[in-house]
This record gives structure tokens, C-alpha cells and sequence, in this order.
């Protein structure tokens, strides 16, 4: 899990919880339209052994695609799905209080269900235009650490099993 902490610049920090598993490859905030463009890493207190971070270049991972998987990734948009229960978004004040992104940000909407459980979508490119550079890149959560969100494309018709194991590889 991750915290968020206030920091003197008015900005935060965002700090990964102590544990001994990897993290699977992902965007950082890549089911959510808060998604940085840049991102910056420091470790304040580095593992006695072991401890990597793994960087991944999205530019080799996307030239390494096969054909098939480029044309449906540039075709069609990636949908992160997630329901929430009411005590996820609403707080004893009956303010809401989400902590699955921003709602009013593009690519982001809503719809709250009968029993008040809570259904967010997520649409965005898993193909962007690096910002400095101008290449194609393969950059989103797909095979990340993100459970309990369905991926889907766009139209909601399932993304291949084929194409996640493409993308592992």
C-alpha cells in the first residue's frame, strides 16, 4: 500500500510500504486521471540486501509488440473498472472522501449503484507519446499491481489472455 505525506514544498510524498515481494511492473497512479508525467524516486533508507527498483522503457517494450497487439492498443483505449463499497467514498459526515482518484478528471466517470456501492471507469491510452523525445511508449498497469480493478478495452470487450502474457514477456 502507499501513504500520502504533506512535504515543505506544498506537494507530497507518496511512500511505498515495508514488505520483501516485488511489485509487478506499472504506471505510477495509472488507474486514476491523476497520473504523473514525471516521476521522481529517492530512498531515504535503502535495503540491507536486495531492495532494486526496476525501471522499464516503455519505447523497447513497445517495439518489441507484436503487430497485432500495436494495432489494438493503438485502436482502442484501456478501461480500468473498479466498484467500491459506500464506506470506500463516503465518510461519517456523508462527505465523499475518495481514495480511487479524482472524479471530474478526464477519462474518469461514475455511477453510484442501489446498494450506494460506487463504480469508477478509467479510460486512457496504454500507447502514449513520450514528452521529451516524441516516441510511442507502452505505458500503463495492465499486468501491474492493481487486483481489483477489471481491465477491459474501451468497448468493454476483454483484452486477450494472450496479449497480458505478450505483455509479461
Amino acid at each position: 500500500g502507499n501513504s500520502k505525506k504533506s512535504d515543505p514544498g506544498g506537494g507530497f510524498v507518496q511512500s511505498v510500504t515495508v514488505g520483501n515481494k516485488p511489485i509487478a511492473l506499472h504506471c505510477e497512479n495509472a488507474v486514476s486521471a491523476e497520473r504523473p508525467d514525471i516521476i521522481w524516486f529517492y530512498c531515504a533508507l535503502p535495503a540491507v540486501t536486495g531492495g532494486e527498483t526496476t525501471f522499464c522503457d516503455g519505447v523497447a517494450i513497445w517495439r518489441e509488440l507484436s503487430d497485432a497487439t500495436k494495432e489494438s492498443f493503438l485502436s482502442k483505449k484501456v478501461r480500468y473498472t473498479i466498484t467500491v463499497p459506500r464506506e470506500v467514498y463516503l465518510n461519517k459526515n456523508k462527505e465523499i472522501v475518495l481514495s480511487v482518484g479524482a472524479l471530474k478528471l478526464a477519462g474518469t466517470t461514475y455511477r453510484f449503484h442501489d446498494d450506494e456501492s460506487l463504480t469508477v471507469d478509467y479510460v486512457v491510452s496504454a500507447v502514449n507519446e513520450t514528452k521529451y523525445g516524441s516516441q510511442l511508449a507502452f505505458a500503463n498497469s495492465l499486468t501491474g499491481p492493481y487486483p481489483d480493478y477489471k481491465k477491459t478495452f474501451e468497448d468493454y470487450s476483454e483484452i486477450p489472455a494472450t496479449v497480458f502474457q505478450e505483455i509479461r514477456q
